[in-house]
């Protein structure tokens, strides 16, 4: 996008599986900020040049080759036009911006985020906190949660995380989790609503290591007893060069494996053996779905 006294374009790209271009489109006027996928569309937040700068747009596109308005949302006003971050979660895009606020002689950033909801076309605050800046909303299970930060002249830099079990209503109950050894972690990566990959600073070790998290919470007896039965030697060899065995428990499901970026790499249903020969070296992860029970496994790659 050119600057705004020059006339912004916004150029849009169609990449193929080998990052070849297959369209090209562009929209004068218009800057875009984040886009996503959402019932076979794409979803974009935009920024008109013709608009007040509180006032954004939800442009879509199906055909690859024309961009549709769909509707104008509002938000405080911002002290930079560009969101910081975005991410879809169920029908909406979650989306934060700074602020400045004034405080006697001094001004403080806080971080505002909106729920943009892409089927009933409105745009919603979720959180507005004292932060110089943030990362994205965030779901794992059935709580959302939001990382930001600030710096204190005494204290030094201050690292804040949010969490809410609901986001639907008027008046959204924010719960603010501390740490004392550990830093805020970064997320790095969420897979399959199950790992989650995070970096933190630990004061301790005086390091940035990267950590793996597993959400998971039983329900029931059988589901326990399984969860313990499965995390015994579920899967060999690892490391791994060629067939990764699994070791079957009852009402075998799906089989899913991810690269460390996300990337679901294979898909299928229960097999002894898994081929991965054609898998490049490095960390993956695979999940198996057994009835109730999903099993997260970490392997790793290595010939």
């Amino acid at each position: 996008c050119l600057a705004w006294d020059l006339g912004c374009w916004s150029v849009i790209f169609t990449l193929n599986d080998t990052l070849g271009i297959e369209s090209k489109t562009s929209i004068r006027g218009t800057q875009m900020f984040y886009a996503t996928k959402f019932n076979d569309k794409i979803y974009s937040i935009a920024k008109d040049s013709a608009d007040a700068n509180n006032v954004y747009s939800i442009y879509s596109e199906d055909n690859g080759s024309k961009w549709n308005k769909d509707f104008i949302f509002s938000i405080d006003e911002p002290n930079k036009l560009n969101c910081n971050n975005a991410s879809i979660i169920d029908n909406s895009i979650f989306a934060s911006w700074s602020k400045q606020v004034k405080s006697g002689n001094d001004s403080i950033i806080y971080q505002i985020a909106y729920r943009i909801d892409l089927i009933n076309k409105s745009a919603k605050k979720v959180l507005d906190v004292r932060g110089d800046n943030s990362g994205r909303i965030f779901k794992i299970k059935d709580s959302y949660y939001f990382v930001t930060y600030y710096y204190d002249n005494i204290k030094g830099y201050l690292f804040q995380m949010y969490t809410t079990d609901d986001i639907t209503s008027n008046d959204i109950k924010w719960k603010q989790i501390d740490f004392k050894r550990f830093n805020v972690p970064v997320i790095n990566n969420i897979i399959s609503d199950s790992i989650i990959v995070f970096t933190t600073y630990d004061s301790l070790t005086k390091a940035y290591p990267l950590y793996f998290g597993k959400s998971k919470q039983t329900t029931d007896v059988n589901e326990s007893y399984n969860l313990i039965k499965s995390s015994q030697n579920y899967i060999s060899p690892n490391p791994v060069s060629d067939y990764l065995t699994l070791n079957k428990i009852q009402e075998i499901g799906k089989i899913e494996i991810f690269s460390i970026l996300g990337l679901k790499v294979l898909e299928t249903e229960w097999k002894e053996k898994i081929d991965v020969r054609n898998l490049l070296e490095g960390i993956y992860f695979i999940i198996i779905k057994s009835g109730k029970c999903t099993v997260t496994r970490k392997f790793i790659i290595m010939r």
